[in-house]
């Protein structure tokens, strides 16, 4: 016990560092262990909390994104629609129906002529006046052209007498007149004023008539032929218009005529009057079978490019058969192919003017030396000119061509091309067969027949 007394009091200064020592650390321990479990569940509350701050922030986001994503969805939408109206108006916008005028009770009908009323059509017998109004339009579109002809005998006869008559009056000449050169002279002044007469050499055989007479019961697939073939041919007319009257802004008025103009004469119009798939591997007519390739004759008689580049500019602006264009649930391609007369260097203006009109791909161009003497009749003045073959293609939108095209004329253009209707043109088809074909009419293809039952 004495031991234990000296030993405190030896070392009490020691034991009693010990003692505060420990009592602190306890302390610290125990005051630190309570907050722990607080500041633990506090720091998961906080990250709870953070994390549902976060999926708040990223949903307004989202929906902010998606907000923007659908606006911009609808406005690409809007412009898609505003670009396939715009591409169908320009599509038909040179492109109305014929109008029909009938007198009925003594009063003038007006009414278009596409779509058919059959009932109307078979009733009144419109036929005759269908085809009436189709060869007016046509020779009214012809004579736009403001187209002059060769001379006839009697004209030529009548300035070979002229010729005559002058020879025989010249002094000096005392062995009488040369009969051939009165001819020779009479026939070139006949020909250079026939010439000065009109603004091209175009005649009614220069034009594609599906009908030369008026018809009372025509077939009703010809009635659109015919309907389709003016649309091509009134767009070939007014580029050549416009390709003359750019010239002839450089020509006094006065001095307008073949002998001036860029195209002297048009020789012939010619507008298939099938509708062709190329997908299908069924090839266009002989004289529409591009290659996309460019050729030449020798010696500079003659030459053609089809497709690819062109040989004027170097410019690939003619894609031919290149493009795989054919008739599908989209388009109706109509081939079509014309002759010129006239200098080659205005074949571009030509070239121009028809592709600025609508959907037209210009699928080769031909060319050979004209070598027609004056017996022939025709006279282009001091230029040299060239014959040109223009193969081309026109497409037509269905979203409102078909809606106009007879049931008669879906049936026989689409007989080998079933893939190219619609749902709603098989539709007509199959209503078609039901009801018969009608009076002329043409039967629906088998294939549709096959599928129906």
């Amino acid at each position: 016990m004495q031991f234990i007394k000296q030993f405190i009091k030896k070392n009490l200064f020691s034991i009693i560092l010990v003692v505060v020592l420990g009592g602190g650390s306890a302390g610290i321990f125990l005051l630190s262990k309570a907050p722990k479990a607080d500041v633990e569940k506090a720091a998961k509350k906080r990250q709870s909390l953070s994390k549902k701050l976060s999926r708040f922030k990223d949903t307004q986001l989202n929906n902010r994104v998606l907000a923007v994503a659908r606006r911009e969805a609808e406005q690409s939408k809007k412009a898609a629609e505003d670009l396939q109206q715009e591409g169908l108006n320009w599509n038909r916008k040179n492109f109305e129906v014929m109008t029909l005028s009938v007198r009925r009770a003594g009063k003038a009908v007006e009414f278009d002529a596409f779509p058919i009323d059959k009932d109307r059509y078979r009733d009144e017998v419109l036929g005759m006046d269908y085809t009436r109004q189709y060869l007016s339009e046509m020779r009214s579109l012809l004579s736009t052209l403001k187209p002059t002809e060769v001379p006839s005998e009697q004209e030529v006869q009548n300035r070979v007498l002229q010729w005559e008559t002058i020879l025989q009056r010249e002094p000096g000449d005392d062995e009488g007149y040369d009969s051939s050169e009165a001819r020779e002279k009479g026939l070139m002044s006949a020909i250079v004023a026939r010439a000065r007469q009109g603004y091209i050499y175009a005649a009614e055989d220069s034009m594609d008539f599906v009908f030369d007479t008026a018809t009372r019961r025509p077939d009703v697939a010809k009635l659109w032929q015919g309907q389709v073939g003016l649309w091509v041919q009134k767009e070939i007319v007014e580029a050549i218009k416009a390709t003359n009257a750019q010239k002839f802004e450089l020509v006094d008025p006065a001095n307008r005529n073949v002998l001036t103009a860029a195209v002297k004469r048009l020789v012939k119009i010619s507008v298939q009057d099938r509708y062709i798939i190329a997908s299908k591997g069924v090839a266009p007519p002989t004289s529409f079978s591009p290659r996309g390739r460019r050729s030449y004759a020798p010696r500079g008689r003659g030459g053609s490019f089809e497709g690819g580049r062109n040989p004027f500019t170097g410019a690939l602006s003619h894609s031919g058969g290149l493009t795989g264009r054919g008739t599908d649930t989209t388009r109706d391609v109509v081939y079509y192919s014309f002759r010129v007369v006239m200098p080659l260097r205005y074949l571009m203006d030509l070239e121009r003017n028809l592709l600025a009109r609508n959907y037209h791909t210009i699928m080769r161009v031909s060319w050979t030396e004209v070598t027609e003497g004056p017996e022939t009749g025709f006279y282009y003045g001091q230029d040299t000119p060239v014959e040109v073959t223009i193969d081309g293609e026109l497409v037509l939108l269905t979203d409102w061509v078909r809606d106009l095209m007879p049931d008669e004329a879906l049936a026989t253009r689409f007989a080998y091309n079933q893939q190219a209707l619609r749902p709603q043109d098989s539709k007509r088809l199959e209503d078609f067969e039901a009801v018969g074909a009608g009076p002329r009419g043409a039967k629906p293809p088998r294939s549709s027949r096959r599928r129906r039952r």
